[in-house]
């Protein structure tokens, strides 16, 4: 598969909880590293 982008966020925003994916390139060649945060609210 080609990487058209190498870094991307998504944001998935719920009744109770706001969520963001973030996916950057690794430390080696193919490799990706993603964080994910959420947050409750009310």
């Amino acid at each position: 598969m080609e990487i058209i982008y190498p870094r991307c966020a998504a944001i998935d925003v719920g009744k109770r909880e706001i969520a963001v994916a973030v996916r950057t390139p690794g430390d080696t060649a193919g490799e990706r590293r993603q964080q994910i945060r959420s947050v409750r609210h009310r």
